[in-house]
């Protein structure tokens, strides 16, 4: 099984994470792995779509960062299942930064993520993805410095990995390796030879953190950087550098 480790532990830590949005000391506050996204890990923002214009501002505050993550089952795949915005996968639509001020309350309504398993496919060139929805729901707030988020996310997805991914072992095993390798996941896997696997995730984050904005970017105190776009009530984000960064473009609505 020496192959199925890195195309569990990266893979499908990495869809569960850029999906859904896993957290660490610096998370952004919209949405992967994801799935989400996207959660994932991380500190900082969130935006999907496109946008333009506005007017230049900053913000900045210092103080302390904290963050907590927590998993659970993922629900049942479709659009949004589990009762918060559907997160779609790509191509996504390109993102333009603007610079009106973060400041506000917002709740995450939506994000894109071009291919939250483009890894797994790098590990297992024979992959066949039969279905993959994700869903993002929470609140993501920006004032005095601090940025405070609460969103958790939901990614699933039916896949059938060839005997060469497993190298032969039997389906019974790999569910439950999925499950020790990737935090908040249940899975299950039947067929012999090649595996058809249902997986879900389900992150939950709890994060706050200083960010500073200089025109149409975001840097928190972890590290994170994020391009952003408010217009209106809407707010878009997409990560452009950290530890960890995540693909996709996620949007807010301010409440």
């Amino acid at each position: 099984m020496k192959r199925i480790v890195p195309l569990v532990s990266v893979t499908l830590l990495a869809a569960a994470y850029v999906a859904c949005g896993g957290a660490t000391s610096s998370t952004p506050p919209g949405a992967d792995a994801g799935a989400s996204s996207s959660s994932s890990g991380g500190s900082s923002t969130s935006s999907g779509g496109s946008s333009s214009g506005g007017s230049s501002s900053g913000a900045s505050g210092s103080s302390s960062s904290s963050g907590s993550s927590s998993g659970g089952d993922a629900g049942d795949g479709g659009g949004s299942s589990s009762g918060g915005a559907a997160l779609s996968f790509g191509p996504c639509a390109a993102f333009a930064p603007c610079t009106d001020p973060v400041d506000g309350t917002y709740a995450v309504t939506g994000g894109c993520i071009d291919d939250p398993l483009a890894p797994f496919r790098g590990a297992c060139p024979g992959l066949v993805q039969k279905s993959l929805t994700g869903t993002v729901a929470g609140t993501v707030a920006f004032a005095g410095g601090m940025m405070t988020r609460n969103v958790s996310s939901t990614l699933s997805a039916k896949i059938t990995l060839p005997a060469e991914c497993t190298q032969g072992a039997p389906c019974a095993f790999v569910g439950p390796f999925i499950q020790n390798q990737v935090p908040g996941s249940t899975a299950s896997c039947t067929g012999a030879g090649a595996c058809d696997c249902d997986v879900k995730i389900t992150v939950t984050d709890n994060v706050a953190d200083t960010y500073t904005q200089t025109a149409s970017s975001v840097a928190t105190g972890a590290g994170d950087t994020f391009d952003v776009c408010k217009t209106g009530k809407i707010l878009e984000y997409t990560q452009t550098g950290g530890a960890q960064p995540r693909p996709g473009s996620y949007t807010l609505t301010e409440k």
